[in-house]
Order: structure tokens, then C-alpha cells, then sequence
């Protein structure tokens, strides 16, 4: 399984998702050297937007789901959100990528494969550190 920032969540009940984020952010351009970069994944904001019925695209949402390996809760920020928040810290996006799946994943789950190569489940960020 793949690391996503979806799943940090802040501590406690009452936490600042967007200080949180920010903050983390803020972290990964003080650790990174002159222009390193960043790289992560997270899960599409619209697939979610869309397959959990939220109100308000724009909103940020902490969502739960049931995943083979448990209940999990992860936070849906849409796509301005994510970009916005990497600019205060200090990043330039280099790219985005929407991955579709593989032909061995086609191989393996022929229904799956054909609904999600027309709808994106994640979204992975490369994100270039700012001098």
C-alpha cells in the first residue's frame, strides 16, 4: 500500500485541517534541500467528490470508507485547495498526473479496469521547492 496524504490527519477532535496542512507542508519545505522536491499522492478530489455524495465540491471533507484492511478516514480537499496550500509553503507544482491503471491490473479485475480508465481515483503531485 502507498503512502497518501489523505490519510494524515491532525491530532484531536477539535484540530485546524488547514493550519495542520499547511503546517505539514511548511515542514516538508524546511526539511527538503534548495530546490528538492516532492512527491505524493492522494486520492482525486472529483472521483470523491462524486462516489461519497459531498454538498460542496469545494469544501474540505473528512471522509470515512470501509477498505479490506479496515475502516479508514481520510480528509477530500479539491484540487485548488491542494494547490493553494502547496504555494503557501512555498512549492511550485512541476506536474500532475492522473494514473490510470495498468494492463496487468486489467488482467486481474477486467470491470474495475474499464471504470476507472475513464474516471481517476487519485492524483500524484510533484512539487518543486522554491528558493
Amino acid at each position: 500500500m502507498s503512502p497518501s496524504l489523505a490519510w494524515v490527519t491532525p491530532f484531536g477532535p477539535d484540530s485546524d485541517i488547514g493550519a495542520f496542512s499547511h503546517n505539514l507542508l511548511r515542514e516538508f519545505h524546511r526539511v527538503l534541500k534548495p530546490r528538492g522536491t516532492l512527491v505524493f499522492s492522494t486520492h482525486h478530489p472529483f472521483n470523491d467528490w462524486q462516489y461519497f455524495k459531498t454538498e460542496d465540491y469545494f469544501a474540505v471533507d473528512l471522509l470515512e470508507d470501509e477498505w479490506e484492511i479496515g475502516k479508514i478516514k481520510f480528509y477530500r480537499r479539491p484540487l485548488a485547495a491542494i494547490s493553494r496550500d502547496l504555494e503557501m509553503a512555498g512549492f511550485d507544482i512541476e506536474q500532475i498526473l492522473e494514473p490510470q491503471p495498468t494492463e496487468d491490473f486489467k488482467r486481474i479485475n477486467p470491470q474495475t479496469y474499464e471504470k476507472h480508465m475513464k474516471q481517476p481515483l487519485f492524483l500524484v503531485v510533484r512539487a518543486k521547492k522554491k528558493n
